[in-house]
């Protein structure tokens, strides 16, 4: 890694969510993709289901770093 490189994961480990506040948010994320899935089922259009996978990606993107922070915090389950 780079010096900035480095600079850059410790202010995100200083500054970003911690576990706790990504675990905190897991529920909210939950009913905002079931929501959108239902809206789909209801009313199925090319533009809905665009939208849900825009959505669905974006949580994996936020469980992935969600599973950093876990690891940075040393859990280990």
């Amino acid at each position: 890694m780079s010096a900035a490189t480095d600079h850059i994961a410790a202010l995100a480990r200083l500054y970003g969510p911690t576990a706790e506040e990504y675990r905190r948010a897991l529920p909210e994320h939950g009913e905002s993709v079931h929501a959108q899935l239902c809206e789909l089922a209801t009313r199925p259009s090319l533009e809905r289901c665009d939208t849900a996978i825009r959505n669905l990606q974006g949580l994996v993107n936020v469980l992935a770093r969600y599973r950093e922070r876990l690891q940075q915090e040393g859990a280990h389950e």
